[in-house]
């Protein structure tokens, strides 16, 4: 069901104590308010697939006792200690305001491991994991855009333009404001959309650019996604958002 920080796993292997150990972590950080949230769940699956060697029973009845200080007996250099906490502070942070036993939970890794950044800094770094996560829906909209650009390029020969819609905001949104707009793509558009997208063209080049402000801060990300590299691309200032 639940496993571990592929990103770990590709740089060097990891044992199996190690692996249990951060999943039962990732797991104990998820149940420290009122059991696991359907946000938790969906994170844990979808950014810490269990190893297929690896069974999830492992996972669920380690000796929970003492995690923080399990984790620090471990002989993991100090970069992936590091991700560790960001990955718990993420975890704590995508259902919503951290609690108390989230943030107490938190302060225990951090003394334990001893990080060499403050728990603050961890948080902003968690927070920057999150808000990435928070994109994933907008980036998924502007790669289908990219296709269907393709598509109507080989009809038409040439690309379509489309201003900007919806307007710029922070909230969700029904996407059929703007099925006018975009309504020659031949594309089948998301229900809701957060965020605001607009395609620029000629004949033979297009680019679609995407903002986005999760928080509602005011300050925007921006993705564009161009007809030589259809994978959109952040630029501008990456620490926001």
């Amino acid at each position: 069901m639940f496993l571990i920080l592929s990103s770990f796993v590709a740089a060097e292997p990891l044992n199996e104590t190690a692996l249990v150990t951060i999943a039962a972590s990732l797991v104990e950080m998820a149940t420290v308010s009122d059991g696991i949230s359907e946000e938790e769940r969906s994170l844990l699956k979808k950014k810490f697939p269990l190893r297929g060697d690896l069974s999830p029973v492992t996972v669920f009845t380690l000796d929970r006792s003492d995690l923080p200080k399990t984790m620090a007996s471990l002989p993991l250099e100090q970069k992936k200690r590091d991700r560790i906490l960001n990955f718990l502070g993420l975890v704590a942070l995508v259902d919503g305001n951290i609690s108390t036993g989230e943030y107490e939970y938190l302060q225990r890794y951090h003394e334990s491991l001893q990080s060499t950044l403050s728990l603050k800094e961890h948080m902003n770094q968690s927070q920057s994991l999150y808000h990435s996560i928070q994109h994933e829906p907008m980036l998924e909209t502007m790669r289908l855009m990219a296709e269907a650009e393709a598509k109507y390029h080989q009809k038409h020969k040439r690309y379509l333009d489309a201003k900007q819609c919806p307007k710029r905001g922070s909230k969700k949104t029904s996407w059929s404001k703007c099925s006018n707009v975009f309504k020659n793509l031949p594309w089948t558009p998301p229900e809701t959309v957060i965020g605001s997208y607009k395609i620029e063209a000629t004949q033979n080049s297009f680019v679609i650019t995407g903002l986005i402000d999760v928080d509602g801060d005011g300050s925007f990300a921006t993705y564009v996604s161009t007809h030589t590299t259809p994978k959109p691309k952040r630029i501008g200032n990456t620490t926001d958002n």
